[in-house]
């Protein structure tokens, strides 16, 4: 504009324009956002709360959807998590890295691995569906995208693991079984896995040759071997459930069954870990290479019906 014009504006002005500038700028306006804490070099907490909170099209809302307010605080319990927890996590690369016992045949875990571990169920992380906080299944997520930020070694897999044997449990098995195992999974006082690969079978399941036998009592007798199964054995847990592919004698497709390393008269079920898998990542969790020999299973939905 002129420059008699933009004399004219200041002119007109009942507070002169330095201290407007300082007026906007300044940490008391009351036009400012209040102070935020530094962001997290782990996660950026305004895209999640930007995808929960905003992305209606992507993330439907219910009337049982958690308002904004309760959205936030979760995740503020969850940075506050991370905050106390994340020194640790650089441990799990070398004192606390997953130990195996050649004379028991067993895996040790570390004292920071079952401290980090108890004080995520406390918080309540462990069980945040249906029948603990009663979350939505996005809001877990968002909750788990902070959790999970800044464990690299995966410490927190654990309960992945779980969440997933527990899931599939509740899907495909018999009420027996849910009664039986599927509350102590959800809760995380016992650990769950996934037993698929093989040696001679790693992505290509359809070469598993791990069998189970009818042991006519309800359950099956399992022979053989499985690989690379993380988390398959630990003294973290009372309990550890084993969601395991075999092939029942006779038949040439795939089946799915349960296989506790206890059984519920609590003897030892008979598989043997043979040792340890060491890799470059993920070293918080064990990843174990083992045996069964006539092992108790129990079949979990309808025989061979596992596409592989």
């Amino acid at each position: 504009p002129p420059r008699n014009m933009l004399g004219k504006f200041r002119q007109n002005l009942a507070v002169p324009p330095k201290r407007i500038v300082r007026f906007f700028f300044s940490t008391t306006s009351p036009l400012r956002s209040p102070p935020q804490p530094p962001p997290s070099k782990y996660y950026s907490r305004r895209n999640v709360e930007f995808l929960v909170n905003e992305c209606r099209s992507l993330v439907p809302h219910d009337d049982k959807f958690p308002d904004a307010g309760t959205v936030s605080h979760l995740l503020d319990s969850a940075e506050s998590f991370v905050s106390t927890w994340a020194h640790t996590d650089k441990l799990f690369d070398s004192s606390g890295v997953p130990i195996y016992d050649v004379t028991t045949k067993s895996v040790k875990m570390s004292a920071d691995s079952k401290k980090i571990l108890d004080a995520y169920r406390e918080a309540g992380f462990a069980n945040m569906g249906s029948s603990g906080l009663g979350l939505p299944y996005v809001v877990q997520c968002a909750i788990s995208s902070i959790t999970s930020s800044a464990f690299t070694s995966q410490v927190l897999g654990h309960f992945v693991l779980t969440q997933c044997a527990g899931n599939l449990l509740l899907a495909h098995g018999s009420q027996e079984l849910v009664d039986l195992y599927h509350e102590k999974l959800i809760t995380g006082d016992y650990f769950g896995t996934m037993a698929l690969s093989e040696t001679q079978a790693g992505s290509s399941l359809q070469h598993i040759t791990t069998k189970a036998t009818d042991s006519n009592d309800g359950s099956f007798a399992i022979t053989g071997t499985k690989m690379w199964t993380s988390g398959a054995d630990h003294d973290l847990t009372d309990n550890i459930i084993h969601m395991l592919l075999a092939k029942i004698d006779g038949s040439d497709k795939i089946s799915l069954f349960l296989v506790p390393k206890f059984l519920q008269d609590g003897t030892r079920n008979s598989y043997e870990i043979n040792g340890l898998n060491h890799k470059m990542g993920n070293r918080a969790v064990s990843n174990c290479y083992w045996s069964l020999e006539n092992a108790t299973g129990y079949l979990v939905g309808e025989a061979d019906k596992v596409r592989g």
